[in-house]
């Protein structure tokens, strides 16, 4: 049901194709999908399956990204333990 690049489909109509009830299912079967192995890469415009490695690599840049900024927001909750009551 996903698409080859440069197609795209979001995680709304992925979720209704496939029967699923949100795009957090969408993401954590994707998420499955691509620990297995399966060339899933995601753009702004949503999934497709990538049909060479510079898509594979973008994806993987994106994906670090996200991981930079995800760590940065743990370091800052850490740093607000002394700003809340225990």
């Amino acid at each position: 049901n996903i698409p080859s690049f440069p197609s795209a489909i979001n995680g709304r109509e992925l979720a209704c194709i496939c029967g699923l009830t949100s795009s957090a299912s969408v993401r954590k079967q994707v998420n499955a999908l691509r620990t297995a192995g399966a060339p899933i890469v995601s753009t702004q415009d949503g999934y497709s399956i990538a049909t060479d490695s510079k898509q594979i690599e973008d994806c993987i840049r994106s994906l670090r990204s996200r991981v930079a900024s995800i760590e940065g927001a743990i370091a800052g909750l850490y740093k607000s333990f002394g700003a809340v009551a225990r």
